[in-house]
């Protein structure tokens, strides 16, 4: 006789409700859970490291460690949000992901106004062969479609995240991130080309 099958359970649930519970400790001032979660967020440059290097190393060292210390500023302030949805590492990689987009949107505009441009900022190509000039149109056709697509593009792209993942980091269901995703690329198929010169929009 056949058995019903067993639901599979998460493998991250127990490590999701481990973190809340340290979160929620560290809210209310307990010392051991403070160093802990101190400990944890050293994984802040790392992540962010991985993000630049993802994106053409479009930050010089200097900037990351900037960006860095903001980052978990950030995340200190964050912390009452954190509701163990995602792991924290997730949660943390999520917000150095759009703290860095954030970074990178201020640095362009500031060298837009430059007379000189900074030559770490257009030194490579930020992804997938297109030049420093394409890729800002394309970020700024990004902007200007703004979240949740947006953020749900860069995951999948530039991150390579699986629709499962960028779910747990945006915190929606898998469907929904591939909606979100799906909606985006059309918009983009529409926009695009003609910002890039390379075609009618339509």
């Amino acid at each position: 006789m056949l058995q019903p099958e067993r639901p599979q359970q998460d493998p991250n649930e127990d490590n999701r409700a481990a973190d809340a519970r340290l979160v929620q400790r560290a809210l209310d001032g307990n010392a051991n859970a403070l160093a802990e979660l101190a400990e944890r967020l050293r994984y802040v440059p790392r992540c962010l490291a991985v993000i630049n290097g993802r994106r053409g190393g479009f930050l010089s060292s200097h900037d990351l460690e900037d960006l860095a210390q903001d980052v978990v500023v950030i995340v200190w302030r964050k912390l009452r949000t954190f509701v163990g949805q995602a792991t924290l590492e997730m949660w943390v990689q999520k917000v150095s992901y759009l703290e860095f987009l954030n970074y990178i949107r201020g640095k362009g505009r500031r060298a837009a106004h430059s007379e000189s441009s900074d030559p770490e900022l257009v030194a490579a190509p930020a992804s997938g062969g297109i030049t420093p000039e394409e890729y800002e149109r394309l970020e700024v056709v990004l902007e200007e479609l703004g979240p949740p697509e947006a953020d749900v593009i860069r995951l999948k792209h530039f991150e390579q995240l699986t629709f499962r993942e960028i779910g747990e980091a945006l915190e929606v269901s898998e469907n929904t991130a591939k909606s979100q995703y799906y909606r985006g690329i059309e918009h983009l198929k529409r926009v695009l080309p003609k910002r890039l010169g390379r075609g009618d929009e339509r």
